[in-house]
C-alpha cells in the first residue's frame, strides 16, 4: 500500500531527507535507461578529460515548494567540463548517490539524447531536482 501523507507531512519528510544526507552527482557513459531494478553497478561512470572522478557533490537543496500534489526542490546547476585532453565520452545521463552508503538514490537518462564530451569547451550541465508526491 502506498504511503499516504498529507502535504504538511510530505514537506516535513522531504526536508528531513534532503537535510540529513550528502548527495553526489555522477555522469554515466553506457547506453542505459534506468528503471525500478537499476542498481549502482549498472552504471559506467564517465572518465572524459576533466571529469572529476567520483562526480560533483551537490552542495545543498533549498527547502522546496509545494506544488500539489508534489513537493519539489531544485539545487543549483552543476557543470561538468571537458578540459581539452585526449579522452572523450558519450554521456547518456546522470545518477545521484548517497555518499555515506555509496548507494544510488535516483537517475535520469538525458531526454535530449546523449551528448559527446570530446573537446575543450564542451560542457554538460544538470540541475539536480528532487520531488515527492502525495497519494491523497
Amino acid at each position: 500500500m502506498p504511503l499516504k501523507a498529507p502535504f504538511v507531512a510530505l514537506e516535513f519528510l522531504m526536508k528531513s531527507f534532503i537535510n540529513g544526507m550528502d548527495f553526489q552527482m555522477r555522469l554515466y557513459k553506457n547506453d542505459l535507461t534506468p528503471n525500478n531494478d537499476t542498481v549502482l553497478a549498472d552504471f559506467v561512470e564517465c572518465d572524459f578529460s576533466g571529469y572529476p572522478a567520483g562526480g560533483i557533490v551537490i552542495p545543498s537543496f533549498p527547502s522546496g515548494t509545494l506544488i500539489p500534489p508534489r513537493w519539489v526542490s531544485s539545487g543549483s546547476p552543476l557543470t561538468f567540463n571537458h578540459d581539452g585532453g585526449p579522452t572523450l565520452n558519450v554521456v547518456y545521463g546522470y545518477y545521484v548517490i548517497w555518499m555515506a552508503q555509496n548507494e544510488i538514490l535516483w537517475a535520469e537518462r538525458d531526454p535530449l539524447g546523449p551528448k559527446t564530451m570530446q573537446a575543450l569547451g564542451d560542457s554538460y550541465i544538470v540541475t539536480p531536482r528532487i520531488s515527492c508526491r502525495s497519494e491523497f
